[in-house]
This record gives structure tokens, sequence and C-alpha cells, in this order.
């Protein structure tokens, strides 16, 4: 195995227009991922933001991020 497949669900909110987050999982296949898309596409939670899942491949052993991080101040 090369490679994992992270799934998660976003949507912004129409209230307050925040980002809605769910992290469903990480899978050993693109079909793994895919199925469980499937599986809970009509649930309560994900049945209303149907284009919200996504499916990221990350390979292993890999550095995804080198590049530090920075804060941002939202209370400005």
């Amino acid at each position: 195995m090369n490679s994992v497949f992270f799934v998660q669900h976003s949507y912004q909110t129409g209230e307050d227009d925040l980002e809605k987050n769910k992290i469903i999982g990480i899978y050993s296949s693109r079909q793994n991922a895919e199925k469980t898309i499937a599986r809970l596409s009509t649930n309560e939670g994900f049945r209303d933001h149907p284009e919200g899942f996504e499916i990221e491949e990350y390979y292993l052993d890999r550095t995804l991020w080198e590049g530090g991080f920075f804060t941002i101040d939202l209370e400005e």
C-alpha cells in the first residue's frame, strides 16, 4: 500500500456562514472511500449537502507540510 484515502464532509452554514466539517475516515482504497460516501449520503447531516463529500489521496512516507504555521486573529 502506497497511499490512503481521507474522506471528509464540509459545507457552509446559511445563518452565520461558518464551515462545518466532519472527518469520515481513512480508507485503504478509493473504492472503499466511495462505498462509504454512497452509504452515508442519504443520512441526516449529509443528505442536504451531498456535494460536500471529498476524497483526498495521501501518499505514505511523504512530508505534506514543511512551511510552518501562521495564526489569524479573528477578534480584530
